[in-house]
């Protein structure tokens, strides 16, 4: 299963946009394109799609820049982040068994890396693959994900010891004392860079490190809930559906009808066909789900058009405003006077 085919908690969301808000930022602003209101992000049972959180990310990025941004944000992510998953590590014997539950149930987390564990004699190894995005989303995502992990690993045990190595991909970062420049309290963990994964290697000894609140009974619970909470939310999306996800996405646009096929996992005819049975065509689907975008932002005011231009995807201001006279009727700037 990929993290497309899954709905999340609204909570990442929330996360993202109060860490926005402590440097100044307003939560609208962070929340154009997303379809969530800033009304709505205290409802935590309300589920997003992965779209939706990227859109923010991206909002984030734009307005923050890139250098290093993704571990100062991962830092934000606690055990009390992530609901019953987050019950249920706490409640694990050891910390290699909570790694074990962490992964059994990572759809219900907020990771877009791909994340695995393996083992052997001297130790543990936390991988994080990346995802298929745009490259300075994929590198806030990896870089979120995991100072995320490390920010759990350290409230699990508050033991640095048996973290012996973090390496990354990435030759180099924007800066030198990366990762103590935004996580101060944290110990000083040795770096590798152009390595071959994006990985965590711990030592058999932090894995068998015994957790304080360990409670099998609650384990069982928290095991069973999340079963019933990962079914849930597995979407049965139509193939329409999956397409305006996926062009909510931040850096797609609206790529080719090839290109998204292939995206989908789907040969062009059958692509074609299965969006004819359901009424619609590709061009449409585009049109439509820009002009909601679109729509949305105009509402916000402080998001300019050629911000708005932007994310949609428009090489310049020119273009967009063509496009939305010929989805609407109206100009972008008569459109927002009626709102």
């Amino acid at each position: 299963m990929h993290f497309w085919d899954f709905r999340r908690s609204v909570a990442s969301i929330a996360v993202l946009v109060k860490f926005a808000q402590l440097k100044g930022l307003e939560a609208d602003k962070m929340l154009a394109g997303s379809g969530v209101s800033s009304s709505q992000l205290e409802l935590m049972h309300l589920e997003v799609s992965a779209g939706q959180e990227l859109r923010v990310v991206q909002n984030l990025i734009r307005a923050l820049g890139h250098n290093g941004l993704g571990f100062e944000v991962g830092g934000c992510y606690h055990l009390s982040s992530f609901g019953l998953w987050g019950y249920g590590l706490i409640s694990s014997a050891t910390l290699k068994d909570a790694v074990k539950l962490a992964l059994r149930f990572i759809q219900l987390t907020f990771a877009f890396s791909l994340i695995g564990f393996s083992e052997n004699a001297n130790g543990g190894t936390l991988t994080f693959g990346e995802p298929e995005l745009d490259p300075v989303l994929t590198q806030f995502l990896i870089e979120r994900d995991m100072a995320a992990a490390l920010n759990l690993l350290h409230e699990l045990t508050a033991k640095a010891e048996g973290i012996e190595r973090i390496e990354f991909r990435t030759r180099k970062l924007a800066f030198d004392d990366y990762p103590q420049k935004h996580q101060p309290e944290w110990p000083e963990y040795p770096l590798t860079f152009g390595c071959a994964r994006n990985q965590i290697l711990m030592s058999s000894t932090l894995l068998d490190y015994p957790l304080p609140q360990a409670n099998p009974m609650t384990v069982a619970m928290c095991e069973q809930l999340c079963t019933e909470l990962i079914q849930r939310r597995l979407q049965t999306a139509t193939t329409s559906e999956r397409v305006r996800q996926y062009l909510r996405v931040p850096g797609v646009g609206c790529p080719d009808l090839p290109t998204m096929a292939r995206m989908l996992h789907l040969s062009e005819r059958t692509f074609r066909r299965r969006l004819s049975e359901e009424g619609t065509s590709y061009r449409d689907i585009c049109a439509a789900t820009r002009r909601e975008m679109a729509l949305e932002m105009l509402q916000n005011k402080s998001i300019t058009m050629a911000e708005i231009g932007e994310t949609l995807g428009f090489s310049d201001l020119s273009s967009f405003s063509q496009a939305f006279k010929r989805w609407t009727g109206l100009t972008a700037t008569q459109c927002r006077k009626n709102l």
